[in-house]
């Protein structure tokens, strides 16, 4: 008798089935005998299938397994250099997962340990290594060659696997075994890193410095310029000699928003390679959808900031059970797929006023427009957005559905959808990404008015993010009782070129105090067609006559 539930990623009971099995004998291998069960159309996410055998009442064992159903409609894009995934976790006997695997997530570079306490590639499986370098340079995948330990020979030899052992050996126990290594691999070989990312080994330990300029001398020997990566926690203020590259490793105490300056203190230093390791959070202390929000958050910020690459950790696991490794797929693959195929070729563009406590990222690729956004407020409410979504407009989620965009009822004209935007963040693709540009660029250049009845003049900028001249019109509609002039503006801009105009605002004396909206108004002409959509910008009115605070901020 057999026992069959099916769970998915909130423990819930999606399917279950008791009794007797039909099996049949597959004809390959007539000693195994298979059961076919048919299930319901299931959903794309994770989910964990766990089998129990029972005998006359006995239990005779149980067998989990996870799996991942994939969403179709998103395609995996080209390998990105950007994008890496830290496989040094992975024992060497499963690394020929890498290539089928790595495409899946765009990853256009991965992180193997080539040397660890456990093992030595070159004593290990040498022939597979050379099968893996070959399959990953076809698809376009940097490798990183990451040495992680003394490797077991050496540690046998000496009695002591410790890093500090080896500065007090004889180069000559050693030093054939990196040479080796290295030129056997020169031409795929290039980049390598010297212990594991979230290691603070290097701030607390100063032989660990030694080390590694005992090693970036030999790569120097063997290599032109050799680019050997040192992990650095973030938290850390970099200091001494720096090292080629910087691996730095941001904890989940780093909110998303503060990764760009942390990314900025290592800038500072010339000639310095960056390289991320965005560590998720805790699932079990934060919960799930946390964990998944706070990762895609960081990989957005990341991106926003220029960041050439960034490492995520390897998103399944792969486990020895007797004489087999047995492999199994994370939810996070999941996420990482979504982010690294919608993001990757992408450009940033910059940050879009959506509406309050919205965060709004835009990117292009090749000319479409991609929105990542998300709520930071702590409901999922219901927001009206305004912005031409294109022809074919879609909407993604984390987990890589996609869903066409269907606009407001009686809005069609002017471009306005309807979304439920909550704090996890949703990706928005063939926008008119000029478009929002044009809006984010609307702006005055003082965002406060005094409390005075005579005329403020204030300067009106904005900017042609296409790539080919625009002209149109711009009518700018005032707040109730409030007077600009001129109202109307006609323009013709080239590519690139700022427009920016001298306005008059005046307001009755007995305004209230707090931000007053101007809604602009665009009627955009280009060599293809005529386009009328909205935005706007906000100021502080001034201090009343009744005495009412004045308002000391404003959203431009």
């Amino acid at each position: 008798m057999a026992q069959l539930i099916i769970r998915d990623a909130d423990e819930k009971i999606v399917f279950q089935r008791s009794g007797a099995l039909e099996m049949t004998a597959d004809p390959k291998t007539p000693a195994q005998k298979h059961s076919i069960i048919r299930l319901p159309e299931p959903a794309a996410r994770l989910y964990q299938a766990a089998l129990s055998m029972t005998s006359q009442g006995k239990l005779l064992g149980t067998r989990a397994l996870d799996l991942i159903l994939l969403p179709e409609g998103l395609p995996a894009t080209a390998a990105d250099p950007r994008f890496g995934i830290d496989a040094t976790s992975l024992p060497i006997e499963a690394w020929g997962e890498l290539p089928k695997m790595l495409p899946l997530l765009s990853a256009g570079r991965v992180k193997l340990a080539v040397w660890s306490s456990s093992a030595d590639v070159e004593q290990t499986d040498p022939a597979g290594f050379d099968t893996l370098l070959d399959n990953l340079h076809r698809l376009g995948i940097t490798p990183t060659a990451c040495l992680l330990g003394v490797p077991p020979e050496l540690a046998r030899k000496w009695g002591n696997g410790s890093w500090e052992r080896l500065l007090r050996a004889n180069p000559q126990d050693w030093r054939p075994q990196l040479a080796y290594l290295v030129s056997r691999h020169a031409s795929q070989l290039d980049r390598w890193q010297l212990g594991a990312d979230g290691s603070d080994a290097f701030v607390t330990d100063p032989k660990m410095r030694q080390l590694y300029a005992l090693f970036y001398r030999e790569l120097s020997n063997l290599l032109q310029r050799p680019d050997l990566a040192m992990p650095w926690p973030a938290w850390y203020e970099l200091s001494g000699e720096l090292p080629a590259t910087v691996a730095l490793s941001v904890p989940p105490r780093v909110l998303p928003n503060q990764l760009p300056l942390y990314m900025q203190d290592i800038r500072k230093h010339k000639d310095q390679n960056l390289s991320l390791s965005l560590e998720p959070l805790d699932a079990q202390a934060y919960g799930r959808i946390v964990q998944i929000r706070d990762l895609a958050q960081r990989f957005i910020y990341a991106l926003s900031a220029d960041a050439t690459r960034i490492d995520f950790q390897l998103p399944f696991d792969a486990m020895r059970e007797e004489d087999q490794i047995v492999k199994q797929p994370r939810e996070m693959l999941m996420i990482i797929r979504t982010l690294t195929a919608t993001l990757g070729g992408t450009t940033f563009k910059g940050q879009v006023p959506m509406g309050e406590d919205i965060d709004a990222f835009l990117f292009d690729r090749n000319g479409q427009g991609i929105l990542a956004l998300w709520n930071r407020g702590s409901s999922a409410d219901t927001k009206q957005l305004a912005l031409n979504v294109g022809a074919h407009p879609a909407m993604i989620d984390l987990w890589g559905n996609v869903t066409p965009l269907v606009r407001a009822p009686g809005d069609k004209a002017a471009g306005k959808m309807q979304l439920t935007l909550g704090s996890l963040p949703l990706f928005l693709v063939d926008i008119d990404g000029a478009q929002a540009q044009l809006r984010a660029s609307v702006a005055i250049d003082q965002p406060l008015l005094e409390s005075s009845a005579r005329p403020h003049t204030r300067k009106l900028r904005f900017v042609n993010p296409y790539p080919q001249a625009v002209a149109g019109m711009l009518k700018l509609k005032a707040p109730a009782g409030w007077t600009i002039n001129p109202p109307t503006f006609s323009f013709t801009l080239n590519s690139g070129e700022t427009f920016e105009r001298e306005i008059s605002i005046s307001f009755p004396y007995n305004s209230f105090a707090g931000p007053k909206v101007v809604d602009c108004e665009f009627l955009l002409q280009n060599d293809s067609n005529t386009l009328r959509f909205h935005s706007s910008f906000a100021w502080a009115s001034p201090m009343s006559a009744c005495n009412r605070s004045p308002c000391t901020t404003a959203t431009t």
